[in-house]
């Protein structure tokens, strides 16, 4: 391609490279550029920092298990099997951590609140009301606080991480699942660490009931530092345990931000250079003053300049950069040179399910690639945006309908090559997808309608008629492959039969003849009659008349 324009596309390679990128590959910039910072103002958020009152990864998490009974029900014992959904639970994190997230429980005794069972279902009702008038005195946060504060006297609160509260006996009306995180430095009380004589509790969780290993894990997750990814009908869904559905997986970025995803899994791309791309110089052949005040108008005998945004005229441009313009139809300028990117700047990464691409895009911001495998163990490709002052942060883009599932892509498939996820401001095209690697574009959308990207998406399409004919040639050989596999099964299978009839005959033959020789074996007696010995020899030998068998 002899033109220079903004698209750069990058390969997800194959399984045996070793590391994911070099750095001097154009696009690739160091790692550190792409840990995306943390909302100042939104408490947690998927960003680095994580808060230091988080549950660490770095040894193993202390957590409480505190059964508590309503004032006026029985007491109940809190069996092995509530025990178990716990122990699962932590189990399950341990996997999705590749071991470096492990939980050691302690269960206490069961403790009496002095609420009833009418209060606790008030205080579930209350929930959103006492949140928005911050009443602790008919909130769950405050229910959480003065219960610790009643337990301290008689619990050693040391090197406690988290404390769940489980209110039973189960079920009941109560079906709150509520995590609570607090923060040392923070303008507000309600989110103050609760002080006990050990020390202070960070986090904790309320259980209106008793739940199963899913639910208590993403509560749990919570006071690790992940946040809710449900509620705006984009988010992960079944691709993360914090998208609503019940499902043990997490995103490959959120595992980075825990510390559990490698910076080798991870490609850094310099988002400067994707959005908004670089601005295109202009030439002014009429030699005016320079545009400066928004707004500002200079008469003409043809038409009347306007000093605005090239954003306000140009679609597909997010540029504040001021120009005059003609009756705001754009600019009376000509571009004189396009953005500079080369189009074989590439990134290599390895095509597995623990693979993550990060473009930071600015402000808290960022667009994320990544393989994931999810609860049917089929490998997808996912295109989605992080703004970390949204919430929910995540947004997925779908792919067109090609090959595509509701928010992800089917990689196995090659008729998912040429679909395309697009974005507000980048368009992902999956260009290739051979046995070892996936080819993916990425397209701006000031560029989408160029010949260049056109020529990418037709190309994609040809890919694809490829792609989708050498699957055919492939499952035809595997077919016949498989056809003479079961007919040389079958063929062992008879002749192992008959060497197995054939030892069975030659076995019996040797049996009778054993036999028969054990029959005809003759034996010798002794045979006396006074003083006269016979020795008589035969199969049945038999003493003559007169003579008896000496013993």
């Amino acid at each position: 391609m002899t033109r220079q324009r903004c698209i750069l596309f990058f390969t997800l390679v194959s399984l045996i490279l070793s590391t994911a990128v070099t750095p001097s590959q154009a696009g690739v910039v160091d790692i550190s550029e792409c840990r995306i910072p943390a909302s100042k103002d939104l408490g947690d958020s998927l960003g680095f920092p994580l808060h230091p009152e988080r549950i660490s990864s770095s040894k193993p998490a202390q957590i409480l298990v505190v059964p508590i009974v309503p004032s006026d029900l029985p007491d109940y014992q809190f069996s092995q099997d509530l025990k178990d959904n716990y122990i699962n639970a932590a189990n399950d994190i341990e996997k999705l951590s590749f071991g470096r997230a492990k939980i050691n429980y302690i269960f206490a005794p069961v403790h009496r609140s002095q609420l009833t069972v009418n209060d606790f279902i008030a205080l579930g009702n209350n929930v959103q009301s006492s949140w928005d008038k911050k009443d602790l005195t008919k909130s769950t946060w405050g229910f959480v606080r003065n219960t610790i504060k009643e337990l301290d006297p008689g619990t050693n609160f040391t090197n406690i991480d988290s404390v769940i509260l489980e209110v039973g006996p189960s079920p009941n009306h109560l079906r709150t699942a509520e995590a609570f995180q607090f923060y040392s430095n923070n303008q507000d009380s309600w989110f103050d660490p609760i002080r006990t004589n050990e020390g202070y509790i960070n986090n904790a969780v309320l259980f209106g009931q008793h739940r199963g290993k899913i639910v208590i894990a993403h509560e749990i997750m919570h006071n690790y530092g992940l946040i809710d990814l449900y509620g705006a009908g984009s988010g992960p869904g079944p691709l993360s345990l914090m998208g609503g559905v019940r499902t043990m997986i997490l995103l490959n970025y959120e595992k980075w931000i825990l510390g559990w995803l490698d910076d080798f899994n991870v490609t850094c791309l310099d988002g400067k250079t994707l959005t908004p791309l670089a601005e295109p110089q202009w030439k002014d052949p009429l030699n005016l003053k320079p545009c400066t005040k928004i707004g500002e108008r200079i008469p003409n005998q043809i038409f009347e300049l306007v000093c605005a945004p090239l954003s306000q005229t140009q679609p597909g441009s997010s540029s504040t950069n001021l120009y005059w313009q003609q009756n705001h139809r754009g600019p009376i300028a000509t571009p004189i040179t396009s953005p500079n990117l080369t189009i074989d700047s590439s990134v290599k990464m390895k095509n597995d399910e623990n693979q993550l691409i990060v473009i930071n895009t600015g402000g808290g911001t960022g667009l994320m690639i990544e393989v994931i495998r999810d609860d049917f163990n089929v490998r997808r490709l996912a295109f989605y945006s992080l703004d970390n002052q949204q919430r929910p942060p995540i947004t997925f883009w779908p792919p067109d309908t090609r090959g595509g599932t509701t928010w992800t892509l089917e990689i196995s498939d090659p008729a998912a090559i040429g679909s395309l996820f697009k974005s507000e401001k980048l368009s992902l095209l999956v260009s290739n997808i051979t046995q070892d690697e996936i080819s993916l574009t990425l397209i701006p959308e000031s560029l989408k309608s160029t010949d260049e990207a056109k020529n990418l998406i037709s190309q994609s399409i040809t890919n694809r008629a490829a792609g989708i004919s050498i699957a055919r040639i492939a499952a035809a050989d595997k077919a016949v492959a498989d056809a003479a596999y079961a007919k040389a099964v079958e063929e062992k299978a008879v002749a192992d039969k008959i060497l197995s009839d054939a030892k069975a005959a030659a076995d019996k033959i040797l049996s009778d003849a054993k036999a028969v020789a054990v029959a005809k074996k003759k034996t010798t007696i002794t045979c006396t009659k006074g003083k006269l010995v016979k020795k008589i020899s035969a199969v049945k030998p038999k003493c003559p008349s007169g003579y008896k068998v000496k013993k």
